[in-house]
């Protein structure tokens, strides 16, 4: 089962980082997340093109592309 946490904070050894890392470990052992801190990705704003619905494609090249296979394989996304 893959699980994917997501750290939106700049702060690795913030508040918001350790109680993400609270709740993951209160899921047990077998919850050994892949752990992705979105603030060191270089991730760009949805411009509205539509490709996305119409070709299942976005056209933005930039981290997202390798983030939304992680995403779609996911079993659980914290």
């Amino acid at each position: 089962m893959r699980h994917v946490a997501l750290f939106g904070s700049p702060k690795k050894r913030g508040h918001s980082a350790s109680l993400h890392e609270a709740f993951i470990s209160g899921m047990g052992p077998g919850a050994a997340p892949e752990r992705l801190f979105l603030y060191d990705l270089n991730i760009g704003p949805c411009d509205g093109c539509g490709r996305c619905r119409e070709e299942l494609f976005c056209p933005l090249d930039d981290d997202m592309l390798r983030l939304y296979p992680l995403l779609r394989d996911a079993a659980l996304v914290t």
